[in-house]
């Protein structure tokens, strides 16, 4: 019913189907109108059953994860950009639940923010200004060199 969607004319058809079903059910007028007038007056606030049951789901797994392992949640919300506060708070929750925030390092991070025990270390993807290709090469070089001297030789 969300006029976000449908046209005007389609909304008059799926108006006129409503009130014909519920005459040849034979409810009268005055609760067919009533039905219709609360189901459209609830129409911009209503969504979708499977919307709902999909978003519940995300929400527990979400809370879960959040009790039960906070410093990799909130190091998973950094990394998907997509959280409602700036990602200040959520570097001031971590350390709330008892993480060490280390800025970005060559030595120990990578494009995204990682953890590892207790230390965060943010990515390079949070130094402002630094192009995302660049940030990228660090991390690959990183990654070659942690390859040839740990790896390779072992």
């Amino acid at each position: 019913m969300s006029g976000k969607y449908r046209s005007r004319k389609e909304f008059e058809k799926i108006s006129i189907k409503f009130f014909n079903n519920c005459r040849q059910r034979g409810y009268s007028e005055s609760v067919i109108k009533e039905v219709w007038r609360q189901m459209e007056s609830f129409a911009g606030y209503s969504f979708s059953k499977a919307h709902s049951a999909s978003y519940a789901v995300e929400s527990f797994q979400s809370l879960y994860l959040k009790a039960h392992f906070p410093i990799e949640h909130m190091v998973a919300v950094l990394n998907n950009f997509g959280g409602f506060y700036q990602t200040w708070v959520y570097v001031h929750e971590a350390r709330r639940w008892g993480a060490t925030v280390h800025l970005p390092c060559v030595n120990n991070s990578f494009f995204l923010t990682s953890v590892k025990y207790k230390d965060v270390w943010l990515g390079f993807v949070l130094i402002q200004n630094l192009e995302t290709q660049l940030a990228q090469k660090i991390e690959k070089e990183i990654m070659n060199y942690l390859f040839n001297t740990f790896i390779k030789k072992h």
